[in-house]
């Protein structure tokens, strides 16, 4: 080889070849290419698609967004109560809240 570009050019590849990491190429998965922001943005666009659709449409379409909408309050707000279950805190703050509502309506109090 004459040429000194071709030759710096050779050995930069081989340079750039071996300066990889194999080890971090084989702990990557070829389906996990969305991750932080993206993946946040994907769930909450999926969660305002219902309501969005409510919104926007009339119909039979608005009665199906409706249902869905209503399904996810009433799923996230489940998931909320059974995520304070777990909590010991989380249990004295159900069940007093439980307790003043159920004396609060058999003896009327508020």
């Amino acid at each position: 080889m004459n040429d000194p570009l071709l030759a710096g050019l050779a050995a930069g590849y081989v340079a750039n070849r071996v300066g990889r990491n194999p080890r971090l190429q084989a702990r990557r998965r070829p389906g996990s290419r969305l991750r932080g922001c993206g993946c946040l943005l994907l769930i909450l666009a999926a969660l305002a698609g219902p309501f969005i659709g409510v919104a926007l449409t009339n119909g039979r379409p608005h009665l199906i967004f409706m249902y869905v909408a209503g399904g996810m309050v009433v799923f996230f707000l489940l998931l909320l109560l059974i995520g304070m279950l777990t909590t010991r805190r989380g249990r004295e703050a159900l069940s007093e809240g439980c307790l003043d509502a159920i004396l609060g309506g058999l003896f009327g109090g508020g």
